[in-house]
């Protein structure tokens, strides 16, 4: 309820549809978020590891990296892409070890995504922002959210 300039004391600012959020609700959307976006990040982190790997041109032969060489870079991401997905699936089933699990995985991607910048700066600023979203995601709602 709010005031009006002329003193009516009972003026209903809503929205007039009478929609309550249900707290559990939005925290379970915010997991289904944060898993959704982990397990995508890790697909497209996999896919890029196995194509530098496999020797195609996924970074440029220009690109200085802040340490090793394409092919180290193709590991770690590989390895961080399969580590990402498989926590994709723990925080779907609801674990709250999995939640601090997937804060952990997502801050190690933003980091690895940074210093991969040189090469990549586009997906690297997109893949940030994304984890930088899934980190909120976790943090804000992941303790109301329903464990069963």
């Amino acid at each position: 309820m709010g005031q009006s300039a002329y003193g009516n004391d009972n003026l209903n600012l809503g929205a007039g549809y009478g929609y309550r959020p249900d707290p559990e609700m939005a925290a379970a959307r915010s997991l289904l978020f944060a898993g959704t976006i982990l397990g995508l990040i890790g697909v497209a982190n996999v896919i890029q590891g196995v194509s530098v790997l496999a020797g195609s041109k996924v970074y440029p032969s220009n690109a200085v990296f802040v340490f090793a060489s394409n092919t180290t870079w193709g590991w770690i991401v590989l390895v961080a892409g399969v580590i990402e997905v498989a926590t994709s699936f723990a925080i779907f089933t609801t674990s709250s070890a999995a939640r601090t699990i997937g804060i952990v995985v997502a801050t190690g991607n933003a980091v690895t995504q940074l210093l991969v910048m040189p090469a990549r700066p586009l997906w690297a600023l997109a893949a940030v922002a994304a984890d930088l979203l899934l980190i909120k995601a976790l943090v804000v709602n992941g303790k109301s959210a329903p464990l069963s």
